[in-house]
């Protein structure tokens, strides 16, 4: 896995291209913003509530700023490693890149090769499995992790992008069962490309 500073492919001639899956990277932000706010974030609090005090659901809220910042950072970092070990070879290879946009500050990894419609919607589930959804069966078990209600809930909303890239997937072009995954993670101007093979 190279580690960089920037996009690691052009992206212009993306956009243009007919048969990328997502055209308007812009657009899915905002659908995924509303998303993650209108129905994520209530939808996550009302699933930890079942199981979780308020107490617990705020534990994290309540870090003061130079605690909840690194911790924000981090779970950025762990949410795009979780990415990247759905990649072919665990995302240790010449096609995986990791590392910060210089523009946005915002942490990515990105995948340049053919992979199947099925480890493509792996890849863009496993944060949310990893970091929202196994701590929560974690706690129904009796492991009771402070953080965890808060750190499930933020990564829920921080996987909104993830889950209506899945959508769309889900609705477009069915029979094809490749997709060129040219970028994942939280950064604009790059679309993965359906193919045929």
């Amino acid at each position: 896995m190279k580690f960089t500073t920037k996009i690691p492919i052009g992206t212009t001639e993306l956009l243009e291209d007919p048969t990328a899956l997502i055209k308007n990277i812009d657009k899915l932000h905002v659908w995924a913003l509303l998303f993650g706010i209108v129905i994520v974030a209530p939808g996550g609090i009302m699933f930890w509530k079942i199981i979780a005090t308020n107490k617990d659901l705020i534990y994290v809220m309540d870090y003061p700023p130079e605690k909840f910042l690194p911790m924000l950072l981090v779970l950025m970092l762990f949410h795009e490693i979780c990415h990247a070990l759905a990649f072919p070879g665990f995302g240790l290879n010449d096609r995986s890149a990791m590392g910060f946009d210089r523009k946005s500050g915002l942490a990515f990894v990105s995948y340049s090769g053919v992979v199947s419609r099925r480890r493509y919607s792996v890849i863009l589930l496993m944060p949310f499995l990893i970091i929202t959804l196994i701590p929560y069966l974690l706690w129904i078990g009796g492991i009771e992790i402070k953080w965890a209600p808060g750190v499930s809930i933020l990564n829920a909303i921080g996987s909104s992008g993830d889950i209506v890239i899945l959508y769309i997937l889900t609705k477009k072009e069915r029979e094809k069962k490749y997709i060129q995954s040219n970028h994942i993670g939280l950064l604009k101007k790059t679309a993965p490309i359906i193919v045929n093979q």
